[in-house]
C-alpha cells in the first residue's frame, strides 16, 4: 500500500451483502473505511471499519457524504497528516484492485482536487475553469476521489441528485478535476433507489442546480 493516507466513505441503507463486497474491494486500497449507516435495519455491523449512524429518511445524500468527510478529517488531523485522499463510494460499487492508485496518482501529480476513471481516454485529462459540464467532464458519482486536506464539502441543498455534479463544478473551478484512463467502477444497482420520494427529490435537485449554475449539469 502507498504511504499516502487514503480513506473511503461509503453511505449505505439496507444492502448488507453489497456493502460487504464494496468494503472488501476497497479495503486493501485504503488505510481506513468510514461507513455511514443510514437507517439500515438491522444496523450495519462490519468489523474493522468506523460506522457512523444517521437515521434520516428519506436521506440527504450530500449530508451523508459530509458526515464521512468530517469524520475522515478529524481522524487525519488527529494523526498529524498534512494530506489525505478520500474515495466516495456507493455501497453497490466494486472498485477494482488498482483503482484508487490510478486516480490518486493522477490527482496528486498536479493541482486536481477530484478524480475518477473513465474508459476510452488515452491519458489523464484535467478539466478546469471554462470546461463545459457534461457526463464526460464530471466525476462518476458512484466512485470518485477527493483531495481531503482542502476541506471540500458537498452543498446539502442537493439532497439526492446533483451533489456530485455540483462538486464536479467546484473542482473544475478550484484546481481541476482529473479523468483517468481505466474502466469505470461497476455500479451494480445503478438508479434502483431513485424511486418514490427520491425520484421526486431528483427533480427538485435538478432545478436547484440550474438556479445555482444557470444550466443543467448534463
Amino acid at each position: 500500500m502507498s504511504t499516502r493516507h487514503r480513506f473511503a466513505v461509503i453511505p449505505t441503507h439496507n444492502r448488507p451483502e453489497h456493502l460487504r463486497t464494496c468494503i472488501e474491494a476497497i479495503r486493501p486500497q485504503v488505510n481506513q473505511i468510514f461507513v455511514i449507516d443510514n437507517a439500515s435495519d438491522p444496523p450495519v455491523d462490519v468489523p474493522d471499519v468506523f460506522i457512523i449512524r444517521n437515521p434520516q429518511q428519506p436521506p440527504n445524500l450530500s449530508a451523508l457524504w459530509n458526515l464521512g468527510l468530517e469524520a475522515v478529517e478529524i481522524y487525519a488531523q488527529s494523526g498529524g497528516y498534512d494530506h489525505w485522499d478520500v474515495a466516495i463510494l456507493n455501497d453497490d460499487a466494486v472498485p477494482y484492485i488498482d483503482w484508487m492508485e490510478r486516480v490518486c496518482t493522477a490527482m496528486r501529480s498536479g493541482t486536481a482536487i477530484a478524480g475518477c476513471t473513465i474508459s476510452g481516454v488515452p491519458s489523464p485529462i484535467l478539466y478546469g475553469p471554462g470546461t463545459y459540464p457534461g457526463t464526460n467532464t464530471r466525476v462518476t458519482g458512484w466512485a470518485f476521489v477527493l483531495r481531503g486536506e482542502g476541506g471540500i464539502r458537498f452543498d446539502e441543498q442537493f439532497v439526492w441528485w446533483c451533489g456530485d455534479d455540483d462538486i464536479s463544478e467546484y473542482a473544475r473551478q478550484n484546481g481541476g478535476l482529473v479523468v483517468v484512463p481505466g474502466p469505470e467502477v461497476p455500479n451494480l444497482l445503478a438508479n434502483s433507489t431513485t424511486v418514490g420520494a427520491n425520484l421526486a427529490q431528483s427533480a427538485v435537485d435538478m432545478q436547484r442546480y440550474v438556479d445555482k449554475h444557470g444550466r443543467r449539469p448534463w
